[in-house]
């Protein structure tokens, strides 16, 4: 994949997941502060990041497991995003967890429908799947650090 999109050696990818339950796949154990972001509720609401998942917020975990480091080459973190679309979580549920990058090479704009995807990557993807014109912005990206999320990229989803 990291070929497919000219990609820059080290930099990670976001997965997507059906369910918080899908990160002990991955060897993560989560802290009682990331757990209290990311389960329910003695944390206030503007700063629980349950308040925005499922949704188009991703969060940056430790990895538990050697086996995931191609996914996180440069620092054993993971990004990962539990989708608000009922129908992917379908798919995810029968799948297990997926690599789900943008549509794009590194440096280009997202493709905001097939013909855009196909133009950049023709027969090197094994399939497209039509969603008609996509005009969103990328996920927010957020890091637990202590006992407060920090943003570090700007997407979707406002996070003060």
């Amino acid at each position: 994949m990291a070929k497919i999109k000219n990609r820059t050696n080290g930099k990670g990818f976001i997965v997507l997941i059906s369910s918080v339950d899908d990160l002990k796949i991955f060897g993560i154990q989560p802290s009682e502060t990331t757990k209290s972001f990311l389960y329910p509720p003695e944390v206030s609401e503007q700063r629980r990041v349950q308040k925005f998942w499922p949704g188009k917020v991703s969060v940056v975990l430790e990895s538990g497991s050697e086996d995931f480091c191609y996914l996180c080459p440069k620092d054993k973190t993971i990004a990962f995003r539990l989708p608000d679309k009922p129908e992917l979580i379908e798919i995810l549920k029968q799948t297990g967890p997926l690599v789900a990058p943008s549509a794009n090479p590194e440096g280009q704009p997202p493709a905001k429908n097939i013909a855009e995807a196909e133009k950049y990557f023709g027969s090197a993807v094994d399939f497209y799947e039509d969603n008609g014109n996509l005009d969103s912005l990328p996920s927010t990206l957020v890091r637990i650090v202590g006992d407060k999320v920090e943003v570090l990229r700007a997407g979707a989803v406002k996070i003060h």
